[in-house]
């Protein structure tokens, strides 16, 4: 649960997107985004602005598996080796949010 809701919390600009490869991450994201992509038809049939496009692009997959391996237990310096374009302050911010939002 804590890898899906780092989708929500992860806010980089220079998140790729790219869907998890691993089904235990890449399904609970899929569901993420058909809910997302529902919430966001009612928003337009509501009438609020809303740039579709952008705003799936805001659930960023790209912290799934860092947190996954995280809640099992890795190691930071494990993580950081994981991550391969986010820096550690990044990693350390986000988890932090996590915590605060499943708290």
């Amino acid at each position: 649960m804590a890898a899906v809701l780092s989708c929500l919390i992860y806010t980089d600009s220079k998140s790729e997107g790219v869907p998890p490869k691993d089904d235990d991450l890449a399904i609970p994201f899929q569901k993420l985004m058909e809910v997302a992509s529902n919430v966001a038809t009612v928003m337009e049939e509501s009438n609020i602005e809303l740039k579709r496009e952008d705003y799936l692009q805001k659930f960023a997959p790209d912290m799934m598996e860092l947190t996954m391996k995280w809640c099992q237990g890795a190691k930071f310096t494990e993580i950081c080796e994981i991550s391969e374009n986010i820096f550690e302050g990044t990693i350390i911010r986000a988890l932090r949010r996590l915590d605060e939002l499943i708290s």
